[in-house]
């Protein structure tokens, strides 16, 4: 299955590669001095690390004691710390740092090992996990979902190509299918559901919305993860009714 909410967020539960397997889950924007706004992206790579970044590429971290945002570096344990370099004051070139700047290869190996461990655990104890088909026909469902202050009415939506489209560049169909060497069909069904939670529920409450706070949103990580579960669930059960085949394959 595959929830696309308009005005927010892509929710996508079949199996995929986000570029190279990393997820932008925020953009925070930060007040500068001069006045303008600088982004710090939030992205979740595969093995579960969360990093903050700006878009020149450095490596910044939430410093409390400065109650700022400084650009990071790695620390003695391997893990990252502040540099006490404030993003607001100077530059990434002052601050003597390179852009890019992670966990050691030591502290990230533990993360990936983790991360395996994990993804055993639920493999082994979490009894409605189903592997994906390696081979088959399947029919998968796709679900649009509209957020409640979004510009867009609850129309039905179509196919625009994504899906089931005959461009091995854009198809998803045409990704599985050449991937497992024809031995794998995906035909994706489509279906809309509209919810009735706001963009800002999505979004950080450190995000600003209009110049204002954004007290609707999630403060860590595992809300963030809860109620976009919520939402799937919400939304399976909003298109119940919209006379979904028992055939369908919901990944």
């Amino acid at each position: 299955m595959i929830i696309q909410t308009f005005n927010c967020l892509l929710i996508a539960s079949t199996p995929g590669v986000w570029g190279n397997g990393i997820m932008l889950l925020d953009v925070i924007w930060i007040e500068m001095p001069n006045g303008e706004e600088e982004p710090i992206y939030v992205n979740k790579y595969p093995n579960g690390y969360i990093r903050y970044s700006l878009m020149s590429g450095y490596t910044v971290i939430y410093d409390e004691l400065l109650n700022d945002w400084c650009y990071a570096k790695q620390g003695g344990d391997g893990w990252l710390e502040s540099s006490n370099f404030s993003i607001r004051l100077y530059t990434g070139k002052e601050s003597g740092l390179k852009p890019g700047i992670r966990p050691t290869e030591a502290r990230w190996n533990e993360l990936e090992e983790k991360k395996e461990s994990d993804d055993e655990q639920t493999r082994s104890f979490n009894s409605p996990w189903i592997p994906m088909p390696k081979t088959g026909s399947i029919q998968s469902i796709v679900i649009y979902v509209t957020l409640a202050d979004a510009m867009f009415n609850n129309a039905t939506f179509t196919d625009n190509g994504w899906f089931n489209g005959n461009s091995p560049a854009h198809s998803t169909k045409r990704y599985f299918q050449e991937v497992s060497r024809n031995h794998l069909i995906i035909n994706f069904n489509f279906y809309s559901y509209r919810d009735t939670t706001e963009v800002s529920y999505f979004l950080s409450n450190t995000a600003y919305i209009n110049g204002q706070p954004n007290t609707n949103g999630y403060s860590t990580f595992a809300e963030f993860e809860n109620r976009v579960q919520q939402l799937r669930y919400r939304s399976i059960r909003g298109v119940a009714g919209q006379n979904i085949s028992n055939s369908l394959f919901a990944i």
